[in-house]
């Protein structure tokens, strides 16, 4: 929603989702559940059809490299039934030194968490999970990264 003029604003995921294509990894995968699934190009029509899934222990991460450093202020992911009920959204210029931009503990099945924060410089993002919701690994069907004016 574009909230200064009170409208929709229709969300073109190839011109906004700094992820979108590029390489995701994760601390580790489940079968073929493989941490790329999370950076395809989907629509809402299809985006259940591949997803990214951990290995059934805490802690867990997927990180998304963008390639570049850039400005960014929003993540959005797209959980699975397998989901984070503890995580954290991090950011990094050099996947070494993190900086948290957004935590929870209130995570749930087949939920989007959808979080705006303060513009940050980052290549990477990351998903840092620290309490699944079940006993199942952590998984996601999406991770995008905005910069939203």
């Amino acid at each position: 929603m574009n909230l200064g003029a009170g409208t929709w604003r229709t969300f073109d995921r190839a011109t906004r989702d700094l992820a979108l294509g590029k390489t995701a990894t994760a601390s580790s995968t489940n079968g073929a559940n493989a941490a790329t699934n999370v950076t395809k190009a989907t629509t809402y029509q299809n985006y259940t059809a591949s997803r990214w899934e951990s290995a059934a222990s805490d802690p867990q991460w997927i990180m998304v490299d963008l390639g570049s450093a850039m400005e960014i202020n929003r993540v959005v992911l797209k959980w699975y039934s397998n989901y984070g009920k503890a995580f954290k959204i991090q950011v990094s210029t050099d996947s070494t030194t993190w900086t948290d931009v957004f935590s929870t503990t209130v995570g749930a099945s087949y939920s989007v968490t959808d979080e705006t924060f303060a513009k940050a410089t980052a290549r990477y993002a990351r998903m840092n999970g620290t309490q699944r919701g079940n006993a199942n690994g952590y998984s996601l069907f999406a991770f995008m990264v905005l910069n939203d004016p």
